[in-house]
C-alpha cells in the first residue's frame, strides 16, 4: 500500500520580505497615505465648518486604514512587516478613538476635547507622529521587498 508523502519545499515559500508582503499593496498603501494628507489639508482649506472637515478627514483615515488592514491580513507573515504594527496602532489606537470621541464631544471646542487623557491638539500631535511612522514603515517595507527581489538569483 502506498502512502502519500508530503514534501515541504523551502524554495516554494521563501522567507524573504518580498514573500512576506506585497509590493503592490505597499505601493497602494503609500498612495492612500499621501492621499489622506492631501484630503485632510484640502478639506480644512475648503470647508469652513471645522468639525465637519475633521469628521470627513477622520472617516478617510479610518476607512483607508481599515482597507489597508484588510489587505495586510492576507500577507503570510504580516508579523515581520513594520507596516502591520504601525497600521494597527494608527487605526485602533489613534484614528478610531479620535473619530469616535470627537463625535461624542462634538459640541466642545477641539482644544477642550479629551482623547485618551490628552487634549485634542496634543492627541492630534501624537496622531501625526504615528501617521509619519506609518508612512516610514510603508516605505521601508517596500524597499525591503524591492531589495529582496533584486537579491533573488535569476535562473
Amino acid at each position: 500500500m502506498r502512502h502519500a508523502t508530503f514534501r515541504f519545499d523551502v524554495r516554494s515559500q521563501p522567507d524573504t520580505p518580498e514573500a512576506l508582503m506585497s509590493k503592490r499593496d505597499l505601493s497602494l498603501f503609500f498612495l492612500l497615505e499621501v492621499g489622506a494628507i492631501v484630503w485632510a489639508i484640502g478639506l480644512f482649506k475648503l470647508i469652513e465648518n471645522k468639525p465637519v472637515a475633521g469628521a470627513l478627514a477622520g472617516l478617510y483615515f479610518v476607512g483607508s486604514g481599515l482597507f489597508m488592514l484588510y489587505r495586510a491580513v492576507s500577507w503570510p507573515k504580516r508579523w515581520a512587516a513594520l507596516t502591520w504594527y504601525c497600521l494597527f496602532i494608527h487605526v485602533f489606537v489613534i484614528s478610531l478613538p479620535m473619530l469616535l470621541l470627537r463625535f461624542l464631544q462634538r459640541d466642545m471646542a477641539f482644544e477642550n476635547v479629551q482623547v485618551l487623557g490628552l487634549s485634542g491638539p496634543q492627541f492630534h500631535q501624537l496622531s501625526s507622529l504615528v501617521f509619519t511612522a506609518l508612512m516610514i514603515a510603508t516605505a521601508t517595507d517596500w524597499l525591503r521587498a524591492w531589495w529582496a527581489a533584486r537579491q533573488r538569483p535569476t535562473a
